[in-house]
């Protein structure tokens, strides 16, 4: 396998789009509690919905399948939020430096991805946005999308 990027990494790049972002509120949650909470909460107005961020290295052959380790509930809690109120993504960093994708999926594919049920071309697949989309893209989807069901 590939170098990995470290899970800061991609939240200082997430947070940094949210600059970008005048109408979305982004923070990290480090939450000992409740282990299965997401990393990342957002809202938009009243809104919240769920990020939670995960890296993994690019096996070097495609024939491997792309795996994440996640906290005990973790997949649980997405799937739940997703499945009821389509407000969990998973933003899954495979690969790291100029070749990384980030791939922001629902958080139904959760379950999947700590699994290792997926390869790169499926991941390509289920992407709700481009794999080389900008931080503020990823999360004016996601804010689009959460506006969109409760409009």
């Amino acid at each position: 396998m590939r170098n990995k990027t470290a899970e800061k990494n991609l939240w200082a790049w997430l947070k940094k789009g949210a600059l970008g972002c005048e109408d979305i509120s982004l923070h990290r949650i480090e939450n000992t509690l409740a282990r299965s909470t997401p990393d990342v909460v957002a809202a938009v107005g009243s809104t919240m919905f769920f990020i939670e961020l995960k890296t993994t290295a690019r096996p070097v052959r495609k024939t491997t399948p792309i795996r994440a380790r996640f906290q005990q509930g973790q997949t649980n809690f997405l799937y739940y939020w997703a499945l009821k109120h389509n407000s969990a993504f998973l933003l899954l960093q495979v690969g790291s430096g100029a070749e990384a994708c980030r791939y922001m999926l629902r958080g139904t594919n959760a379950r999947a991805v700590e699994a290792g049920e997926l390869y790169e071309n499926d991941l390509n697949t289920l992407a709700l946005v481009s794999p080389t989309a900008k931080s503020e893209e990823i999360l004016q989807y996601a804010a689009f999308k959460i506006e969109e069901i409760f409009r």
